[in-house]
């Protein structure tokens, strides 16, 4: 450590420097909610919320298992996915600071200012031999440090896997480095190390198997035989993570799934969703692909969300299919024209694509068509090239210092610089909680059934509970987002729920019970929709009784829900014997209140209930038994019913 704290000393500037701007530009998030993904993860997460006694779980289990909390549930895409270490970190902070966004948030910014510290003095170390490699390694970071794309994974606490994967996988590069330079046993150690623990925080670590080798070949002149020499505590470190992740979650990668929000490469017949060809599948995963370069390019018109249908089903005669091979074709020939000549182009390049890889859905489904978090570790690639650009426009014959400009350019490359910060500054503000990230990336583009379904139950939860006519307004949007989410995705069972639970809300039960039906139709085994649907005939009957005054409809309600009831509702059977009681069947609503006194026995107003039905059948006797019941329960119950 000391020799590594040698090599910072002397740039001191710069380091204070990069880590301001970094703290900067995501200080907004500081005051910000949990959001998004950070309930799986999180606030929500049985392990996490166990503190330091949950490691053991998180350790020995499928990352999603501590939310969903059953076998299956945990494994929804193909492979599972296993990264303890940054679920580990988030059970620490809570054994500390308890359930804190404000917490995570820092922390995260944080981890982002020392990434992009370590960026500045790895990125100076790799090109140590390239006159301008102090130069490119702190505009490289700067770029990094203030990039929009960034923003869902610093701004959201659960993007601390992507910060820790790619800190780390850069720490075991920076060793093999050192060791490659001098032979240190315990370089290689560390090396083996880092890359393990990068490889646990989020699996695109082991893309650095390849990045790392290439490094040594470019700017350490190693043969292809030497560079894998060199890096073989990098294959040893990868090695015993995918050792532990298949003792986890073993060997099998599982089929495909069919249910379109885990796989966006399903197409609807109709009546059921296939699976898509490959020859069908191909053109929306190379559109992906070059709508990466687009928004590291033009970072606007960002979103959280690109689920189906965000990214149509797409053709290869689309112009944007070809703009994007060509693209790609053309990156490939810079490369391989670069590779001896300017090696910079050639590295950022394939440090890009070879990052990118592993969530290209080339390779293996990720369950969505992209991600702005996909991107976060191949933007470096993007941020050295771009680093390197400036550097060779800006500086002037002596590139060793970043100090060293040209002042006129300085200006025209500062304000881009400035752009950018502002940008990802604005951006940061959606991610405050999860109805202000939804409605307003739905607001952008609606073609995500994923975000419609999101919008809608976000504007449910907030509106819920206002005032009659906000609630309707809102509500009412909530709908049709809900609607277009179906309209997308027609076996969207969440999607039904949720518009039946906006019926609900509006008392619309008639309503809110046609969209359950329609979930349990998708699955009978739906446990939140047959919860719900006795829910709306439970409330529906009680509003029947005492709002629209229609006792027939409300004891029509409340015997359907009682034959989807095991009978153990007290509120249930109390409403049944008071829509009986009023009918005159007085003998029936007997029956219901003696269930109601089995239920809560120690509830004087089971008892009251009771009571009030024999004295409606003149049954004295029970009246006074009843009223000594009571006040052996509560002695003051007469008197506080009178004052009611």
């Amino acid at each position: 450590m000391t020799r590594l704290i040698n090599v910072f000393k002397g740039d001191k500037a710069s380091a204070i420097l990069l880590f301001i701007l970094s703290f900067i530009v995501y200080s907004n998030t500081l005051g910000h909610d949990f959001a998004l993904d950070d309930s799986i993860v999180i606030s929500e997460n049985q392990f996490v919320k166990e503190g330091l006694s949950g490691l053991d779980d998180i350790f020995s289990r499928d990352t999603f298992y501590g939310f969903f909390k059953r076998d299956g549930k945990d494994n929804l895409v193909q492979g599972g996915r296993y990264r303890p270490l940054s679920l580990a970190f988030f059970a620490l902070e809570y054994q500390l600071f308890g359930l804190s966004p404000f917490v995570g948030h820092l922390f995260n910014i944080i981890f982002f200012g020392g990434l992009v510290l370590f960026i500045f003095f790895f990125l100076k170390y790799l090109f140590k031999n390239q006159s301008y490699g102090r130069s490119l390694a702190f505009w490289a970071a700067v770029v990094f440090a203030v990039h929009p794309i960034h923003t869902e994974v610093v701004a959201n606490i659960k993007g601390r896997d992507e910060i820790l994967a790619l800190l780390f996988s850069l720490g075991s590069f920076y060793y093999v480095l050192k060791s490659c330079d001098k032979k240190s046993l315990m370089n290689s150690i560390l090396a083996v190390v880092l890359i393990f623990l990068g490889s646990m925080s989020k699996e695109n670590a082991i893309t650095f198997a390849a990045i790392i080798p290439l490094g040594l070949i470019l700017f350490r002149q190693k043969s292809v035989l030497q560079a894998l020499r060199h890096s073989l505590p990098v294959f040893i470190g990868i090695a015993g993570f995918m050792a532990i992740r298949f003792s986890v979650l073993g060997f099998e990668l599982g089929s495909s799934s069919m249910e379109l929000m885990n796989n966006p490469f399903l197409k609807w017949t109709g009546t059921t969703y296939v699976e898509m060809s490959l020859s069908e599948k191909l053109p929306m995963v190379l559109y992906s692909l070059g709508e990466y370069i687009r928004l590291l390019v033009f970072p606007v018109d960002l979103n959280h969300d690109y689920y189906p249908r965000h990214i149509e089903i797409m053709s290869w005669t689309d112009w944007r299919v070809i703009l994007s091979v060509l693209v790609y074709l053309g990156l490939a020939y810079i490369a391989l024209r670069a590779f001896k000549k300017n090696p910079i182009w050639s590295f950022s390049i394939f440090f890009f694509v070879a990052s990118l890889s592993i969530v290209s859905n080339i390779f293996i489904s990720v369950g969505t068509n992209m991600a702005e978090r996909f991107v976060f570790m191949p933007s470096l690639g993007f941020s050295i090239a771009v680093g390197y650009a400036v550097v060779s426009w800006l500086m002037k014959e002596d590139r060793s210092s970043p100090l060293n400009f040209n002042l006129s350019k300085l200006l025209l490359v500062i304000i881009p610089v400035l752009l950018f910060s502002g940008l990802t500054l604005n951006r940061n503000k959606v991610w405050k909680d999860n109805y202000t990230l939804f409605t307003s990336d739905v607001n952008k583009d609606s073609r995500s059934a994923k975000l419609c379904n999101s919008a809608g139950g976000a504007i449910i939860d907030r509106f819920k509970d206002a005032p009659d006519a906000q609630k309707k307004v809102k509500l009412e949007e909530a709908k049709l987002y809900l609607e277009r989410a179906i309209d997308i995705h027609p076996t969207y069972k969440n999607a039904y729920l949720l518009r039946g639970n906006a019926a609900y809300y509006l008392f619309d039960f008639e309503d809110a019970i046609k969209w359950f039906e329609k979930a349990l139709a998708l699955d009978p085994s739906y446990e939140e929709a047959r919860n719900n649907i006795f829910e709306a005939y439970l409330k529906g009957g009680e509003y029947a009784g005492q709002k629209e005054n229609n006792l027939p409809k409300a004891i029509q309600y409340l015997t359907k829900a009682e034959s989807l009831s095991s009978g153990g509702s007290y509120e249930l059977n109390r409403l049944l014997g008071i829509a009986y009681g009023l009918a005159g069947e007085t003998q029936r609503a007997v029956t219901y209140f003696d269930k109601c006194v089995e239920l809560e026995p120690n509830n004087p107003w089971s008892y009251y209930n009771l009571l009030t039905a024999y004295a409606n059948l003149k049954n004295q006797e029970k009246v006074t038994e009843l009223e000594n019941k009571i006040l052996e329960l509560d002695p003051e119950f007469f008197v506080k019913l009178k004052n009611r």
